[in-house]
């Protein structure tokens, strides 16, 4: 680098070193780059996820992508329910929360026990997938809510879930409607 202050010509040496980066550095540099656009180039917004319940990282949420399939990763608007800000999850009580798409407008929901089901339809329980578990306490032991959800999913509602066994997601705080989604995301 003295060289090139001294004013001494550029070599392919001096701009071999000027320009080599790490992976650790190059990584680095993208994530902001991919901030920046999502700060400034809309429909993109950026969300940390900080619990366990979906991979913990930042994810960038398309607020165009609305038609939402099974498997889709979205962020959702949450606010916790009066069960939840009375037990003080360690957790804000308002926040954006990460899920996944386990049913969609349509699909059937069958609860058997502990298990929640997605059914092709209501008559053909044998064509049913898991899509989460239930437990009847939190991890201090305090009863969680058991709740039922309609045969059929109606025209604006989504059993979102996490792929964790003890995230809060709509076993235990309902199906979602799309004005609570903000959009598809993927992880950075």
């Amino acid at each position: 680098m003295n060289s090139l202050l001294s004013g001494q010509a550029f070599t392919k040496q001096n701009l071999k070193g000027l320009f080599s980066l790490t992976k650790n550095q190059v990584k680095m540099i993208a994530v902001l780059l991919l901030v920046v656009v999502a700060l400034i180039a809309q429909p993109y917004r950026m969300i940390y996820n900080p619990t366990e319940s979906m991979a913990v990282g930042w994810y960038l949420a398309n607020t165009n992508e609305r038609d939402l399939h099974l498997g889709d990763v979205v962020i959702v608007d949450y606010s916790a329910p009066d069960w939840v800000r009375e037990r003080k999850y360690p957790m804000p009580m308002e926040m954006k929360l990460v899920k996944r798409v386990r049913a969609v407008p349509g699909d059937t929901i069958v609860v058997e026990g502990y298990y929640i089901k997605r059914c092709e339809e209501f008559e053909l329980k044998a064509d049913c997938e898991v899509i989460a578990v239930t437990k009847d306490k939190d991890k201090q032991g305090r009863d969680l809510p058991k709740l039922s959800f309609p045969s059929v999913l109606g025209a604006d509602q989504y059993f979102l879930a996490t792929d964790h066994p003890w995230g809060l997601d709509s076993r235990y705080l309902g199906l979602f409607a799309m004005e609570s989604v903000i959009g598809k995301a993927v992880k950075l």
